[in-house]
């Protein structure tokens, strides 16, 4: 029995690993995003896989303008892949970045306000690996500043 279950370990590790990401893959790619407190946005990311496990995804996002206020977001996540099945991904993720907010007063006001705030987020996501080259993600996660929002992404990237 203990063969067994040591056979099975060693089969179960094998197949995670020949289903990792490979190290050095690089990836760019736009998402769509809601935010819970913002609007909908667009954004570009760009991935880029220290191992096999490991990917550092830098992105920048940005959050149409609704009732007079838009935001910008740059920042960048670190997530650690888990292999579910053949070209199925899990992975949690956490990150930083810097979140810009504009915001135009009335006609009769004329006028600006320009802040900036620094973000710490954590979520989750998955990924599936469409072709060799296309991955599809979708992730949800929590930004902490001097508010809380929600926000959702929906994206598409391509492995270079």
């Amino acid at each position: 029995m203990k063969k067994f279950i040591l056979a099975s370990a060693l089969v179960l590790m094998g197949a995670s690993v020949a289903m990792a990401q490979k190290q050095g893959t690089q990836a760019l790619g736009g998402s769509l995003i809601y935010g819970s407190d913002t609007s909908l946005g667009l954004g570009v990311r760009y991935q880029y896989d220290i191992t096999s496990n490991i990917r550092i995804q830098p992105e920048f996002n940005y959050f149409m303008e609704e009732n007079n206020l838009s935001y910008w977001e740059l920042g960048a996540d670190f997530v650690y892949l888990f292999p579910i099945e053949q070209n199925l991904y899990m992975y949690p993720l956490c990150g930083v970045s810097f979140l810009h907010t504009h915001f135009n007063f009335d006609d009769r006001t004329k006028g600006s306000l320009n802040e900036g705030d620094l973000t710490m987020k954590i979520g989750a996501g998955l990924q599936y690996q469409l072709t060799h080259c296309i991955r599809l993600v979708g992730e949800p996660k929590f930004q902490f500043s001097s508010y809380t929002q929600f926000v959702f992404t929906l994206g598409v990237t391509y492995c270079f």
